[in-house]
């Protein structure tokens, strides 16, 4: 079977399982992923803004509320970016921040 099936592109699956009533589904890779019609119609990649990497495409909010829809704002902090906000939370002073640090321990 999968040496009858690898020898048809996708196109002709879909044509000769639609024609035969079978259901099937292929299986993407992160490519197909990106391009498929239902993700972009529903807008489920976007682009946001990475302070290293420029845009970058990932992922939305699912599910999506009528009334708090909810957003992707950024890709993520850069390392260390909440170093002091977390640190200072736990107790540590910014001169002790500051020099584990410098000692390359955060």
């Amino acid at each position: 079977m999968g040496a009858a099936i690898g020898r048809l592109t996708l196109a002709e699956l879909r044509e000769t399982f639609a024609r035969n009533e079978v259901g099937f589904s292929p299986i993407y890779d992160i490519a197909d992923v990106f391009a498929d019609p239902q993700v972009v119609a529903r807008n489920a990649i976007v682009s946001v803004p990475d302070a290293e990497l420029g845009s970058v495409r990932m992922q939305g909010v699912v599910p999506r509320f009528s009334e708090t829809p909810g957003r992707v704002v950024q890709a993520g902090p850069t390392l260390g970016q909440h170093n002091e906000e977390v640190y200072g939370a736990l107790g540590l002073s910014a001169a002790e921040i500051a020099a584990l640090e410098a000692r390359k321990i955060i």
